[in-house]
């Protein structure tokens, strides 16, 4: 009975749970007696094989983040107007040019006849 009750405080103070008391009596139990600290031996030993040794993962938010935020890299929206007129005056162009191709390929058109279609 006595033994069973050392066990429990063993296994309490193992989890880090124990008094002070609590581990002076364990002590005491461990010193009366060669069998009691085999007893103590094998408790901690079979804890430490079974027990988790991975403390509670509490993430380091903002940490992260700027871990993250620093190997991310965003186009630079610096240009001049005058680039950016020429980008869309440059798309502009090419939908008139696709139009009028397909105009030629729909009406059979001889190619001849192209810039005068264009002028009327």
């Amino acid at each position: 009975m006595a033994e069973e009750f050392y066990r429990k405080l063993i296994i309490k103070e193992l989890k880090g749970g124990g008094s002070p008391e609590e581990s002076e009596m364990v002590n005491q139990w461990i010193n009366e007696n060669p069998e009691n600290r085999k007893i103590y031996q094998d408790l901690w030993t079979a804890y430490q094989l079974t027990a988790p040794d991975v403390e509670q993962f509490i993430p380091e938010k903002e940490m992260a983040w700027a871990r993250i935020k620093s190997k991310i890299t965003l186009p630079h929206q610096q240009g001049s107007w005058f680039l950016q007129f020429s980008k869309i005056a440059a798309a502009a162009i090419l939908f008139f040019l696709i139009g009028i191709a397909f105009q030629q390929i729909i009406s059979d058109a001889p190619s001849s006849d192209f810039l005068t279609n264009i002028q009327h």
